[in-house]
């Protein structure tokens, strides 16, 4: 899967949380503030995430996600670092 894919994928996950429908889900587009995620919400991203890619996802990497790009880079760092030792 390439990037491009991977942020798409991420990108459609998102987008049905997003509480706020005049936004526009960017890569600088903050989780909370901006596209009006609550904390049921990314646990719910979380799990879909998971799911979509195969991964787990801590809570302690969980608090470090404010941004769309803080999702985007921690997903395409455990996916390539699982392909590296699979």
């Amino acid at each position: 899967m390439s990037q491009n894919d991977m942020e798409a994928k991420i990108v459609e996950a998102l987008n049905s949380y997003v509480k706020t429908q005049s936004v526009t889900v960017q890569r600088s587009s903050q989780l909370r503030e901006e596209l009006g995620l609550d904390s049921m919400d990314t646990i719910e991203l979380v799990f879909q995430l998971e799911d979509n890619f195969n991964i787990q996802i801590s809570d302690d990497d969980l608090m470090g996600f404010k941004t769309v790009d803080d999702v985007v880079k921690y997903v395409e760092k455990r996916v390539n670092k699982n392909k590296g030792s699979g």
